[in-house]
Formats: C-alpha cells, structure tokens, sequence
C-alpha cells in the first residue's frame, strides 16, 4: 500500500490490520464549487467506535462518503461532528437555504487518521502528491479553501502555476481560488479572519470567473467566456502577437494582457496618470467589470505630453487573489485599482508602496 513505506504516524486498525481513514471526499458526490482541505482524520477515544465501524462496514464508509452516518448528517447545523461547524457556516453564508453535501465537498492532504498532526509534513505531503490531483479533477471546485497556512502552504507550492500564487490549477485551463481560513483548532481570534474569507470568495463567485465544467451558481454570478489564445515566439525567443490581435496572458493564467492592432481605439476606460500626484493614480472600479479594458497613458508633470503606456485587459479577481488590489469598503463587490511610477521608469499595479507591484509596462 502506498502509505504503508511512509512511516507516518498514522494510527492502526488492529481489526483491519491497516490505518484509520476516510473517504477520499465527504459531501457532495461529484462536482460542487466548494472544496475544504485539512490535514487528516483525527482519532481519538471519544470517536474511536466511529472510526472501527468505518474500518469494519464497507457500506458505512461509503455512506460517509455522502455525508451520512447511522441515518444522521455527519457534517451540518445538526451533524455528528462539531470540528466542521466553520465549513458548514462558511458553505451558508455564501449558499444560504441549500444543503451543505449540493455546494461543498471536504477532503484531506492525509486520508489515514491519526491522533494530531505532529509528525506529519503538511507543507510536502507525499499523500497529496499522489491523489490531490484526482481530487481537485473530481470536485472542480470553484473555490479551495485551505483549512489553516500549513495547507494553504502545501497548495500553493504544489498546484499554483507563474504568477497566479494564489489558484489551484489542474488540466489546461482549470483552476480554483485558494482562500486560507483558520483551522478550527488553532489559537487566536478566528470568526473576523472566516467573514473575510467569506467576502473573499464571494467577491470571486460574483465575478463570474469560474472553471470549464462547473455549473453551480451563486445567485447573481454570471459567466464569461475566456477565449484561448496562444502567442507566438519573436526572434529572441520571447512571446509576441502578430499585428492586428490581441497579445493574451489570461488564459495561460496571467493576470494582464495588452492589446494591439485595431482594437487599441475600443476600451471601457481611460486613465491618464500624473508624477505631480504622487506618482500614481487609482480608481474604484467593479469586479463585474472585468476583463476590464483599459487605455493607460502617463505624464511627467501638469504640462508634460501623455504618453501612451498600453491598452491592457485586466484580470480583476484575479489581481484581487494575488493581492495586487484590493476591495473597497465603501462599494460592495468593487476594488480600487492603483497605478504606480517607479523610479525604475516601470509603470506597475500595486496597491501600495509596503506591497508587491506587478509590471506592465514602462514609460516611454
């Protein structure tokens, strides 16, 4: 068996002559856009009768595996097991009225219970690498939420691609958001930290961004198409787009693209910036807006001529997740979006001077 070369403490049925476990998923059977991860199954005496009916009766495994147990919800307002009462919350808030097992599913990165997690290595899980995959292709979630920073750590460093730090992608072009929410058991004040991921993964649902196959629905998302488009090579090697259209990094999991040929002169927005104002200019804008079309120009000074920076497509939950904007307080479900002059001549987005800025262009 794969985990038996391991040598993780895992606890062992004697009856079964193998480990604890649990299903691969419990709630939703097949795809839901909700997908908690944890590190593994805890055993303990309280629930060690739970864990050798499991071991002991194939039907009742399988009946866990939705969410059931001896004809009683095992994950719910009312369910057997208050360690997941955060993800029936959070599952409420953002579907309220519609049972848990139809908008969530719950995994694991080790399926094989144990007492705790010491000894186990969350952030390099040899369990996850081999069956995560199929879970994430299983689910198609929308939204991964990464129950404590050791999971989140583990995601992001196994299932991110480039620049988009904070998705889960699997296949070509699927991917979910990853939103981290404290684990149950951790220390500290937690229910402020599980309301903004909440308003977190809303925004992201509102958005409409979601992943090919997925079909649940927040009340009032909408989706929008995302048309694949493959750059060529320049002579150095670097990527280009042949005259007359668009340049695209978005499907290939960037967060902007610039946009060249005859669809320059079209675009919802145009920004001029100024060295006089700080060196920035910023502006609310709506997640719905998104792909936001957006025509960039920059100025030295009040007299100076604007120069054109580049007609860009922006990717705004996306820059949400990474953290390049940020939402605005006073306009629900929009996020001000802040552009930046370096000293470097660069023009970046960036949501302040104390964070990361992500490059688009430089002035001329």
């Amino acid at each position: 068996m794969h985990c038996v070369p391991l040598a993780l403490p895992f606890t062992l049925c004697e009856t079964a002559g193998r480990s604890f476990r649990f299903p691969p998923t419990i709630g939703a059977v097949g795809t839901a856009p909700l997908l908690f991860v944890g590190i593994n199954p805890r055993v303990s005496d309280s629930n060690r009768h739970f864990h050798l009916t499991l071991m002991g009766e194939i039907a009742a495994f399988r009946e866990l595996a939705g969410n059931r147990f001896r004809d009683r919800d095992y994950m719910g307002p009312q369910g057997l097991e208050g360690h997941y009462s955060v993800h029936v919350w959070i599952a409420s808030q953002l579907f309220p009225g519609q049972p848990f097992t139809s908008v969530a599913s719950v995994t694991e990165l080790f399926f094989c219970a144990s007492g705790s997690s010491v000894g186990l290595p969350i952030k390099h899980s040899p369990c996850a690498d081999k069956y995560f995959g199929r879970v994430l292709e299983l689910v198609r979630p929308r939204i991964v939420f990464a129950m404590g920073r050791g999971v989140e750590a583990y995601l992001v460093g196994r299932f991110s691609r480039g620049d988009r730090s904070s998705f889960a992608t699997w296949g070509h072009i699927d991917r979910a958001l990853i939103i981290s929410v404290p684990h149950p058991n951790s220390w500290g004040e937690k229910r402020s930290r599980c309301t903004a991921a909440v308003e977190s993964a809303r925004t992201y649902l509102l958005s409409g961004q979601e992943p090919r196959g997925q079909s649940t629905e927040l009340a009032g998302a909408t989706s929008k198409p995302r048309t694949k488009v493959t750059p060529p090579t320049d002579s150095q090697g670097g990527t280009r787009q042949p005259q007359g259209e668009e340049r695209s990094y978005m499907s290939e999991g960037k967060l902007v693209r610039r946009i060249e040929g005859p669809e320059v002169s079209g675009g919802k927005r145009d920004w001029t910036g100024n060295d006089e104002s700080a060196r920035n200019h910023n502006s609310v804008v709506r997640l719905s807006e998104s792909p936001l079309r957006l025509r960039l120009s920059w100025k030295r000074g009040p007299n100076d001529q604007a120069r054109l920076i580049g007609v860009f497509d922006l990717d705004l939950p996306g820059l949400l997740a990474a953290r390049h904007v940020r939402l605005e307080p006073s306009a629900p479900n929009s996020v001000r979006l802040r552009f930046f002059h370096g000293t470097d001549e660069v023009i970046y987005i960036q949501v302040n001077s104390q964070t990361p800025g992500l490059p688009i262009g430089r002035m001329p």
